[in-house]
């Protein structure tokens, strides 16, 4: 697809979940999105990546009206990268609606410079959602980026502790707990898919994650690029609150 059809399909990929949920009064708590290729050059300076968000960006300001209301309407999200040629939306949805968490540690997403593109990518860090009769903390891609400059870059192992104190950064906030350690933040993670950018940094990541995070019953990886080329690793999790 060209940067303007891409664009317009994602548009309408968003449109037609909103219409969907709107129909069945339903309310969006988390996506994942698989792009091929998020880095390829897409002309006048744009990847695919930067065009994907434009795409979304449009229709949040379609599905919610303004902008200004993307602080406490939006769900959490995903964005990696895929070996196809299809781009893929999934979409988890409740009765309830969730409430967005955000890293006091990074800047909003949706406020992002335009560094990132014409339009910034449109996600909450997190979303409190109630699941299965008890809340959780659906925790969407977290890498290795302070403010929203990303940091450690060239060094795998100091990627995944920044992206550990992010997440952990986050059940803080939702837990409204500053003075629970790291360690006990960590421990309540209950599942985790990490996204490792070269497989073979797998081994030392996963040997990580096991010791810093050896509560959580659930572990994927996943061989994926993510939605910038020097970010190594990027992680998704959920966590009990």
């Amino acid at each position: 697809m060209s940067a303007d059809d891409l664009r317009r399909a994602v548009t309408r990929a968003y449109l037609a979940i909103a219409d969907t949920l709107g129909r069945a009064s339903l309310h969006p708590v988390r996506f994942w999105n698989f792009l091929p290729s998020p880095g390829s050059p897409m002309g006048d300076g744009l990847d695919r990546y930067m065009v994907f968000n434009a795409g979304r960006h449009d229709a949040y300001a379609q599905w919610y009206g303004t902008p200004r209301k993307f602080n406490h309407a939006l769900a959490t999200a995903s964005a990696v990268g895929v070996a196809s040629d299809d781009y893929v939306l999934y979409c988890l949805a409740s009765e309830l609606p969730g409430v967005p968490v955000e890293n006091p540690r990074q800047t909003p997403a949706w406020l992002y410079s335009r560094r990132y593109g014409p339009k910034p990518p449109c996600f909450a860090r997190a979303t409190i959602a109630k699941l299965g009769g008890r809340p959780q903390l659906l925790i969407g891609g977290t890498a290795s980026i302070l403010g929203e400059d990303s940091v450690h870059i060239g060094d795998v192992d100091a990627q995944l502790h920044e992206t550990l104190r992010n997440i952990a950064a986050l059940i803080a906030a939702a837990r409204a707990d500053t003075m629970e350690s790291a360690t006990a933040l960590l421990a309540r993670l209950s599942s985790l898919r990490i996204y490792i950018r070269d497989a073979a940094d797998a081994a030392a990541i996963l040997s990580t994650v096991g010791h810093l995070c050896g509560e959580a019953a659930v572990v994927e990886a996943a061989i994926a690029n993510v939605c910038r080329p020097e970010l190594l690793v990027e992680i998704e999790a959920i966590a009990e609150l």
